[in-house]
């Protein structure tokens, strides 16, 4: 049997032990169980928007950890998408991966995310604007409300891959996509919401682990 590769950073965010920095403006953000979020007593880190101009941001910059001076240009990043609420259009949308900044919006800084808009998953991974998802790029649905997938982004030699699982230990076959992209000044686990229209989208991540260096 092949041994369990160690990652470089968990978080649970039971106990909060990670530096996770705040910004953005307006809707909501929190750390912590959700109301309608269907976490049994679980802890996660929640944006939400329901209109135009509201960007909440939560980042954790990696080179502050003890065993990352700088992201290696081969990572992998693994968590547990929450779909919680999202009644809205694409417009609004929610990203969770790594980043080179900490901008409420994705609109220059090179990054590598998974988002969900309008009930759509898709991969943005870019040096310019984000990709927002929409039912032409979707690899996957999350309709119904409350729906939680298992998302591993990794980045192998230039190509970013994006697999999204229904099973907690990642062993049912993933939707999958990827594509080829120049990433540079990776930094920042960043989880954000943009709204821009009405409607409400509701997103969290937990059970978070990066392996700097190491393609799973």
């Amino acid at each position: 049997l092949q041994a369990k590769v160690k990652s470089t950073f968990e978080e649970n965010f039971d106990d909060n032990d990670a530096s996770w920095q705040t910004s953005g403006s307006g809707a909501s953000k929190g750390l912590g169980s959700h109301n309608g979020s269907g976490e049994s007593g679980g802890t996660m880190v929640w944006v939400s928007t329901h209109t135009g101009g509201q960007n909440p941001v939560y980042t954790l910059d990696l080179t502050s950890l003890s065993d990352i001076t700088t992201v290696a240009s081969d990572w992998t990043l693994r968590f547990k998408f929450i779909d919680i609420v999202d009644n809205s259009s694409t417009a609004n949308y929610g990203s969770f991966g790594v980043t080179a900044g900490t901008s409420n919006a994705l609109t220059s800084e090179h990054h590598a995310v998974c988002s969900i808009g309008g009930n759509e998953m898709t991969l943005s991974a870019r040096n310019n604007t984000h990709i927002e998802p929409s039912t032409g790029n979707s690899i996957e649905n999350t309709a119904g409300g409350n729906e939680v997938r298992y998302v591993e982004i990794k980045s192998d030699s230039g190509i970013v891959t994006l697999n999204v699982y229904n099973n907690s230990d990642y062993s049912d076959t993933p939707s999958t996509m990827s594509t080829t992209v120049s990433l540079t000044g990776l930094r920042y686990l960043k989880l954000n919401g943009k709204g821009s229209n009405s409607g409400y989208l509701h997103v969290g991540i937990d059970d978070v682990e990066f392996y700097d260096g190491v393609v799973l």
